[in-house]
């Protein structure tokens, strides 16, 4: 049996069992855009085709992982006619989810404080993938998954519809505030994380009114209010003797350590690059309704990406100097037009596979897939070399 880490072998005569680690693997981390899933359900072209059925191979070789997010269920309700279609495609390549965008901001943010704090916790935190993911991504998975829907409910897609319009309105808003108060980059950027900060702080304050801090009880069910709550938690415990910690989080916020927060980095980079494409005289840019859901995708999700396949227009923003996201966080950026390079980018990750690896894969599928004995031999269990028959099945 495959357990994610060790091969496990049972003796059929007295039931012991042996536990046969797997090698370490670090797969590569590709986050398929919307557009992406889309474009491989509708199957219009074999470009598409061809690109789901190598990235469910490398899967398969234990290489990489397309992890599924919560846009991928958002922009797929919103897709009445492929909702069905859509479904079925989530956990076949790898099976790992991203965590919700707010438990990536509390995660970054809580490392963040820590840090300023010169508090560095529990002597174990978590590991490094539980900030970003459910579950391990570098797990050894099965051949065989049961692949989970998400339910449907109507009420549901209507009010994510009137969200999407809404944020398009708000964001026509804004381009009119944007041409009014013209700014440099570096101000916008800083007007960006200041918004964010304000968006948290104010609700907390308002529902907290007068009432001394508890750290029990989150003075409201406000998600910024929840937000600054479980900060201010942190800091009652790193600085016990602070009467106020709500306090010390808004210094928090206005301090540098926050900027550097990578999702307010990322996000405060991409929207000044917008509010700078708005103002432009020669052909401003008209804000679209996807803009939300690009500008979340890219700043929660990039930083724990090896490649990430987006739009064209929003693979030019995040690689362009002032958001260089190659450059500052290390990840591949594709788009549609380049598929090619992506293509040439799996084909290497497919020759760094390692003989450890290429061993283990061997002894994984000895069963199901026949083909030359394991690198390593099965362990004996009581003196007995298991039988064909005993050896272990993924998903057993």
């Amino acid at each position: 049996m495959n357990t994610g880490f060790f091969l496990l072998f049972r003796c059929t005569a007295c039931r012991c069992e042996v536990a046969q680690p797997l090698p370490v693997v670090a797969k590569k981390i590709i986050y398929l855009d919307q557009m992406v899933i889309s474009n491989i359900v509708k199957a219009k072209e074999d470009r598409w085709r061809l690109l789901h059925a190598r990235l469910v191979e490398l899967d398969a070789m234990q290489l990489i992982v397309c992890p599924f997010s919560e846009v991928h269920l958002e922009e797929s309700m919103l897709a009445a006619e492929w909702r069905d279609r859509l479904k079925l495609l989530y956990r076949t390549i790898g099976g790992v989810a991203f965590r919700t965008p707010r438990e990536i901001e509390t995660a970054q943010l809580l490392t963040a404080i820590r840090s300023w704090l010169g508090s560095p916790g529990p002597s174990v935190r978590e590991a490094a993938w539980e900030e970003s993911f459910e579950s391990d991504p570098h797990r050894w998975t099965a051949d065989m998954n049961v692949f989970a829907s998400f339910s449907t409910d109507e009420a549901v897609v209507t009010s994510l519809r009137e969200s999407k319009l809404a944020t398009k309105a708000n964001m026509d808003t804004l381009c009119d505030h944007w041409r009014r108060n013209p700014l440099t980059f570096e101000q916008d950027c800083v007007a960006e994380i200041e918004g964010y900060a304000r968006g948290v702080i104010e609700p907390y304050r308002l529902l907290a009114g007068g009432r001394r801090f508890d750290p029990r009880t989150p003075p409201g069910w406000h998600l910024g209010a929840v937000l600054v709550h479980r900060l201010a938690c942190e800091v009652a415990e790193s600085r016990p003797d602070i009467a106020d910690p709500a306090e010390i989080v808004r210094e928090f916020f206005a301090s540098d350590a926050c900027k550097a927060v990578p999702f307010l980095d990322i996000s405060g980079r991409i929207w000044a690059t917008i509010a700078q494409q708005a103002r432009n005289p020669k052909g401003p840019r008209v804000p679209k309704p996807g803009d939300h859901y690009d500008v979340q995708v890219l700043s929660r999700h990039a930083p724990y990406c090896d490649a990430m396949i987006v739009d064209k227009e929003f693979r030019a923003v995040a690689s362009s100097g002032n958001v260089d996201l190659p450059g500052r966080y290390g990840v591949r950026l594709f788009s549609p037009s380049v598929l090619d390079e992506f293509s040439d980018y799996l084909r290497d990750i497919e020759a760094r596979m390692t003989p450890e690896h290429r061993g283990a894969l061997i002894a994984v599928h000895s069963v199901t897939r026949p083909g030359p004995a394991p690198i390593a031999p099965a362990p004996a269990i009581c003196g007995v070399i298991p039988t064909d028959d005993e050896q272990p099945r993924l998903g057993q």
